[in-house]
């Protein structure tokens, strides 16, 4: 394919022969289909430990590859050529070249991101007939009088008044809007008052005082951000507490899910210092392409990695055994941390029980009492004086889901059942 200054090369497939696998660990180069017709499969989502294949027509335009190539994960889906194919190869060492020459194939990538999302957030919800686990389903706005209610009763003013006031904006009615309200009004009558809720700016950028908050829970987001200059301090407020989950500095990227979907925050984020952070949103993010590529492809790779997360935690819900969940969930983690999976090595999941049952969207008591029979039956995984999950040879864990899958013949069992309609749903 030649357009403006970059180049990369077309590949044809026998009809019959496979594009790519699932499971493959080829992860420098995705395609975008040319012409012909290839089917992609998944058969990661399980129902009762049998294999749910999830098939859909690839069309001349459509990506396939992106996002193990992009988070470093081997292939997520196989591709099968159905007739004579052509797709193109688009190489590592060409990418940021390539996005920056054609800003549309970024934007393709967004698109992407974005429907695999939605797909994912339809299944998520069509699965759960209780509370989902926290994946992708937005927060209330609720969450901001909540967040607010508990800076009040902390006396953090400025944190109050600015989750009050977005509650408000929102169109809140009722008995909190009422509270919220006259709360507001005192805190911007006291002495100390409150930050702006805006920041200043100019062009992209956006400049915060110290403590001033940027977004919080609950709330809209339309910008992700690039920190140009200071820190921020990541926090959530959870049963009563204020966690603080991360403190970035320069050159980190934090807000990236409002790029793909204006899904509400998940957590807050506060200026730790005076903080000077570049906005990305859909409408200036061709002229960041053109000007900050390398910047760019951070932001893909985060992306990437959060998708294919959100795929396996997807994945991890349609599993039905509980002590099944909880294996499949461990080695989730371990995948995520990148552990090597070798004979005899220890490794600590940095993950407690609560984090798992919350992982796997199991009640507290089906899923205490499957980690009880597995801490009891299985001496490789222990609770370290921490509470964090933690096993003495990682390569139990693997070894035990592969003779899961063997001893299901997941390969064989494929379901065509109201479940894979379901897979399809929103995929096209």
């Amino acid at each position: 394919m030649h357009q403006g200054k970059a180049v990369f090369e077309s590949v044809t497939f026998k009809k019959g022969s496979y594009i790519v696998l699932e499971g493959q660990a080829e992860l420098d180069r995705f395609y975008i289909l040319k012409t012909g017709s290839a089917e992609r499969c998944i058969s990661r989502f399980f129902l009762n430990n049998s294999a749910i294949r999830e098939c859909r027509m690839l069309e001349p335009g459509d990506l396939f590859g992106v996002i193990s190539f992009l988070s470093k994960r081997p292939r997520m889906e196989s591709v099968l050529a159905l007739n004579d194919t052509v797709v193109y190869v688009v190489q590592k060492d060409i990418f940021g070249k390539f996005i920056q020459d054609h800003t549309d194939l970024a934007l393709k990538i967004i698109r992407y991101f974005s429907k695999q999302l939605r797909h994912y957030d339809s299944i998520a919800a069509s699965l759960s007939s209780k509370s989902p686990p926290e994946i992708l389903i937005p927060q209330n706005i609720e969450n901001l009088y909540t967040t607010g209610n508990y800076y009040w009763g902390k006396k953090k003013y400025h944190m109050a008044g600015y989750a009050f006031a977005r509650y408000l904006e929102y169109g809140a009615v009722g008995r909190r809007a009422e509270r919220a309200k006259g709360l507001l009004a005192k805190i911007r009558s006291s002495k100390t008052g409150m930050f702006p809720l805006e920041p200043k700016k100019s062009d992209h950028l956006r400049s915060y005082m110290t403590n001033q908050p940027i977004f919080m829970e609950g709330e809209h987001g339309e910008e992700l951000y690039v920190i140009q200059s200071g820190s921020v301090r990541i926090t959530k407020v959870h049963n009563g507490q204020e966690i603080l989950l991360n403190v970035l500095p320069l050159g980190e990227i934090f807000g990236e899910m409002a790029l793909i979907e204006n899904k509400t925050r998940n957590s807050n984020a506060v200026a730790a210092d005076d903080v000077k952070l570049l906005a990305i949103n859909r409408d200036n993010f061709e002229y960041i392409v053109q000007n900050y590529p390398a910047m760019v492809i951070r932001i893909f790779e985060i992306l990437a990695e959060r998708l294919w997360l959100v795929y396996y935690q997807i994945a991890n819900l349609f599993l039905t055994d509980p002590e099944i969940k909880i294996y499949d969930a461990l080695h989730i983690q371990i995948l995520k941390h990148r552990i090597q999976v070798s004979k005899n090595v220890p490794c600590t999941l940095h993950f407690t029980v609560k984090d798992i049952l919350k992982f796997t969207g199991m009640d507290d008591e089906e899923g205490e009492a499957a980690i009880a029979s597995i801490l009891e039956n299985n001496s490789n995984i222990y609770i370290n004086p921490d509470g964090k999950i933690c096993c003495m040879d990682v390569s139990d864990i693997i070894q035990r889901l592969n003779v899961i899958k063997r001893d299901s013949e997941v390969e064989k069992n494929i379901l065509s059942s109201e479940y894979s309609t379901l897979l399809h749903k929103d995929a096209k």
